[in-house]
């Protein structure tokens, strides 16, 4: 309130902009960490110049999704949508299309919410008016603790984990600088003009990821811009399952995937980069009993690379024989 003098009039400071929200949520067959997701996202603050609603889209789970986002009916506004065809780009079309709201915040059904999360969203909304999209900081939190070869690797994992961490003060991103996934927001007309690549993105057991990213590169090409929130702070919690050597290597074979999947152009031979594989992954059981973590994972790293690369050349190669 501002007062100019004995007689003067009060005046009010005008009330913020109202602005609706849709949270979008991709989930197949996770239904105990989602559980947790929706559960953090019942007690963060949300601003009451905010109409908020959450999109799940239950990408063909067979476990207890639809029972768990039907028991948070009372407590959040939610809509559940279900996309037959697997694959996380075409789930995430699918909540696009569903998307009516101002902005669409994007997280996973394994993160939990810091408590001030869609506050730090929509302050950043309100304060860079210019900016296209946001993103925040991504904390993985292991149940239980990781391995220590994980441990004593972590420059070379943290990517599987999606851990984010650019720093206390906000900037604008770059192509070298973007968010993940699991925590960032967009315009909704712009999302609705630039759909997600379904050659991208994790299909089936294949850890291929990346299509936010070539989104978000597509946009600041295209003359738009975005901004590093820090205070928009998520944990991703990962289970036991993920602490492992297969699954080390099965992201690493969705990089070697999303490698080729990227360049029209890439002349691998499928025959050598299988053999290459085969014998890189020898070498890394071998070498886990004999050598230390960095070695037997390197080896791991380029078996799964390897790997990626044959499997999309293969399919590559099949379709253009079949047409």
């Amino acid at each position: 309130m501002l007062d100019t003098g004995r007689d003067s009039v009060p005046v009010q400071a005008p009330p913020p902009i109202a602005m609706n929200i849709d949270i979008a949520i991709c989930t197949r067959n996770r239904a105990e960490f989602l559980r947790q997701t929706l559960e953090s996202m019942a007690v963060m603050e949300s601003p009451d110049s905010v109409e908020l609603r959450f999109l799940i889209v239950d990408n063909d789970s067979d476990d207890e999704t639809k029972s768990v986002v039907q028991s948070f009916f009372d407590q959040l506004d939610l809509s559940l949508f279900h996309e037959s065809r697997r694959g996380h780009s075409l789930a995430r079309n699918h909540a696009i299309e569903q998307a009516t709201g101002d902005w669409l915040i994007w997280t996973d059904d394994d993160v939990q919410v810091d408590t001030h999360w869609l506050s730090a969203y929509t302050e950043a909304i309100r304060e860079f008016r210019d900016s296209t999209f946001f993103g925040g900081p991504i904390r993985p939190v292991f149940t239980p603790r990781q391995p220590v070869w994980i441990d004593e690797n972590w420059d070379k994992f943290k990517g599987c984990f999606a851990e984010r961490q650019l720093g206390e003060t906000p900037f604008p991103f770059t192509s070298e600088t973007l968010p993940y996934g699991a925590n960032f927001a967009i315009r909704t007309d712009t999302q609705k003009q630039h759909p997600f690549d379904t050659e991208l993105g994790r299909r089936g057991d294949s850890v291929v990821g990346h299509d936010e990213i070539a989104l978000l590169q597509r946009l600041l090409e295209n003359g738009h811009s975005g901004h590093w929130i820090p205070a928009a702070r998520v944990s991703h919690m990962i289970g036991p399952e993920r602490q492992t050597a297969a699954y080390i290597r099965d992201y690493f074979i969705g990089q070697g995937r999303m490698l080729v999947a990227r360049d029209p152009d890439h002349n691998g031979d499928p025959k050598q980069l299988a053999r290459e594989s085969r014998w890189e992954l020898i070498c890394s059981r071998a070498k886990r009993f004999i050598s230390d973590s960095d070695t037997w994972t390197s080896h791991l790293i380029r078996s799964g690379l390897a790997e990626g690369q044959y499997l999309e050349l293969t399919e590559r190669s099949a379709e253009k024989n079949s047409v």
